[in-house]
């Protein structure tokens, strides 16, 4: 990726305790969209394999810069890794907002 073009999306959707927190990532590039769009392909009516999935997520590691979540308790730092542990709601949003410009703060 030539560019860095942080995208800062809140997760404060997820409810009570997550109002502070969001992931940074870096804003998929028209090729990086291309090659993901190859790779995970999915028959209209068709449930996404395992491996449509995983691409999507090694997308989504592949982007991330910073980011904060909540444990339950305080505020944590975010890594990458914790990115599988985030509820399906939430990685769905992540996509929209990198993809179909949905609009979130950038930082």
């Amino acid at each position: 990726m030539k560019f860095q073009v942080r995208k800062k999306i809140e997760l404060n959707f997820l409810g009570e305790g997550w109002e502070e927190t969001y992931i940074t990532l870096n804003a998929p590039s028209y090729s990086e969209i291309k090659e993901f769009s190859k790779k995970s392909k999915v028959k209209e009516g068709e449930q996404p394999n395992e491996s449509v999935v995983d691409e999507g997520i090694d997308l989504l590691k592949s982007l991330f810069i910073d980011g904060k979540a909540f444990d339950g308790k305080t505020l944590v730092d975010f890594t990458k890794e914790d990115i599988t542990d985030l509820p399906i709601e939430a990685i769905n949003k992540i996509f929209i907002a990198l993809t179909e410009g949905v609009k979130s703060p950038n930082s």
